[in-house]
Parts: C-alpha cells; sequence; structure tokens
C-alpha cells in the first residue's frame, strides 16, 4: 500500500467505492493526521456508494501500518455521514 504519510489514520466504509490513494484502489472515505486528537473537517467530500440499498455501514480507522485505532476506548467518537441525492440516476 503506497502510504499518505508516516502517522495518518485511513478512513475505510464499506459501501463506498473503490477510489485512488496513492497507487491503490481502496474503500477510503478520508486520510488525516493521527496526532490531532480532534478533526472537523471543513471540506465536505462526497464519494460514490456501490449500493443503492443497504443494511449496515460499517467504519474502520486504520493506521497507514495496517493497525486499528482503538475507538472503543475513546470516550467521543463521531462520525457523521451525509449522503446527497444523485440526480444522475
Amino acid at each position: 500500500m503506497t502510504t499518505v504519510g508516516n502517522s495518518h489514520v485511513l478512513v475505510y466504509c464499506n459501501v463506498i467505492s473503490r477510489q485512488y490513494i496513492g497507487s491503490d484502489m481502496v474503500r477510503c472515505l478520508r486520510t488525516f493526521p493521527s496526532t490531532n486528537c480532534e478533526n472537523v473537517f471543513d471540506k465536505i467530500y462526497y464519494v460514490p456508494v456501490e449500493e443503492r440499498k443497504f443494511h449496515e455501514i460499517r467504519i474502520v480507522f486504520l493506521l497507514t501500518n495496517g493497525k486499528r485505532v482503538p475507538v472503543e476506548d475513546s470516550k467521543d467518537t463521531n462520525v457523521v455521514r451525509h449522503f446527497r441525492k444523485n440526480y444522475h440516476c
């Protein structure tokens, strides 16, 4: 995997389409530096979803070395998903 930085977190999601991160096609929503305790993003990125209907959305936080970020140990972890209607269907 081509890394985006030595200490970045990659946010993976099972329902989105694959996109390039470095030279790899992965289901990554966003990357951000792992040194921050809080990340608020001022730019919204819309990524196409693969299915129109789904039963669950899985979000996984991984470091660039492949290790999971232990979210359950955190008191406040919020992930906001916003779906925009596609008018080209």
